[in-house]
């Protein structure tokens, strides 16, 4: 079995997990095969946190990392559907030592959507934690849930109690991009004629409230077109 120990504290910006995934051959024993965001599960050592700030059970976000710091965001949907298209604006940082792997997540409460409350109250989230060994293919779950399930079957989860939540702020994500393509020909005639096109746009993400996402998204084109002999 691979020990893994967990603890949590939050400020009024961040909830912050640290822990430390014990393992008896240290940097020997470390299996990551996929260094790429939102890294094929499986593929690496991993360690992950699963949330459902809403309280509906039959939704989380769940957030992973190995011991290289990488990192795989995902929502989970009734435990069957996955959506890795969404990335979520958080931190982490792991350290590789001789008897295990350390992994600090800092996790914005900007990203998480969650409903207003009075501050005066606190509340209760839905959380569980895994652990993935690669090297025996171990999975180390908290709470017990039964193994027919993943650790984002949210109906099994432990409760994260007494959390004073700051209100939920402004959620909007902005992403420009701008592309350029050149296209040189020259036809049997010896003509060449040359095309260069622009293409720029953007993704606007904005969460309205908890229940409402709202996306847009904008693309723009134009062609500059020469002729010549």
């Amino acid at each position: 079995m691979y020990e893994t120990v967990v603890q949590m504290v939050y400020d009024r910006k961040y909830i912050y997990f640290g822990a430390f995934c014990k393992d008896s051959l240290g940097k020997k024993g470390m299996r990551v095969q996929d260094l790429k965001r939102d890294f094929e599960y499986g593929s690496n050592d991993n360690f992950y946190i699963s949330l459902y700030p809403q309280n509906t059970k039959g939704f989380c976000v769940s957030f992973m990392t190995p011991p290289l710091g990488n990192v795989r965001d995902v929502q989970v949907f009734d435990d069957a559907f996955r959506d890795l298209d969404w990335d979520a604006l958080w931190k982490v940082r792991t350290s590789v030592t001789d008897s295990g792997w350390y992994a600090e997540l800092a996790i914005p409460f900007s990203s998480l959507r969650y409903d207003k409350v009075p501050t005066t109250d606190s509340v209760s989230w839905g959380i569980t934690f895994a652990r993935l060994a690669r090297r025996d293919y171990e999975k180390t779950v908290f709470p017990a849930i039964p193994q027919a399930f993943t650790p984002q079957r949210m109906t099994y989860a432990a409760q994260l109690k007494r959390l004073k939540l700051p209100p939920p702020s402004t959620n909007i994500r902005v992403q420009p991009y701008l592309l350029f393509q050149s296209d040189n020909n020259t036809n049997t005639s010896g003509i060449t004629s040359s095309s260069n096109q622009f293409k720029t746009g953007g993704e606007v993400k904005w969460v309205v409230n908890p229940q409402t996402v709202l996306d847009l998204t904008l693309n723009l084109n134009w062609h500059l077109l020469c002729k010549g002999v």
